[in-house]
């Protein structure tokens, strides 16, 4: 999507949300379990990538001889694909390990500050590994697109980190009562 000068991916709306998740889960019951959690969203992820090459490479029903259509929809590239599967699970695991640090050593810090430095660290590594793994060599501004792409993660880490102490907080005194 572009966003004045610069361009970024649309899905990181909503892969923000998938990090909002981790600490919450994180917050609420522990890193042990934040890690399970990206683990399965890591195999889910692989899962999803499989069907959706195998919908691309399976032949299609007699009647139905435009395959490009379906290619154009459920095809995703090896290389972007790889890109995502790869940041996602090092940079929700740093995100993981970094809360966790913050949440034990800094107590202090609320539930906003711990998402947000532990967020943004690791959406800066996802942005560095993805952009870099999926568009090296073949996009001519990769600065533009890297520094889009993690400008926005920003803007969303500053929305989504005071949401999610609100939530904590309220799930805090809804279940004390």
């Amino acid at each position: 999507m572009a966003l004045g000068s610069l361009a970024a991916s649309a899905t990181v709306v909503v892969y923000q949300l998938s990090f909002a998740l981790v600490d919450y889960v994180n917050e609420m019951h522990g890193a042990a379990l934040a890690r399970g959690f990206v683990r399965h969203g890591f195999i889910a992820l692989s899962v999803a990538l499989a069907c959706f090459v195998m919908i691309v490479i399976v032949p299609p029903a007699s009647g139905f001889d435009d395959d490009a259509a379906y290619a154009r929809v459920f095809g995703v590239t090896p290389r972007i694909a790889g890109a995502g599967l790869v940041a996602f699970i090092v940079a929700q695991l740093e995100n993981v390990w970094i809360y966790d640090i913050i949440r034990r050593h800094k107590p202090g810090l609320g539930v906003a500050v711990r998402a947000a430095f532990a967020t943004a660290v690791a959406q800066f590594v996802d942005t560095v590994i993805f952009v870099g793994i999926a568009f090296a060599g073949t996009v001519a501004d990769l600065p533009r697109l890297l520094f889009g792409q993690y400008a926005v993660k920003l803007v969303l880490v500053a929305i989504s980190a005071p949401l999610l102490a609100l939530v904590v907080r309220w799930r805090r005194d809804h279940t004390a009562s």
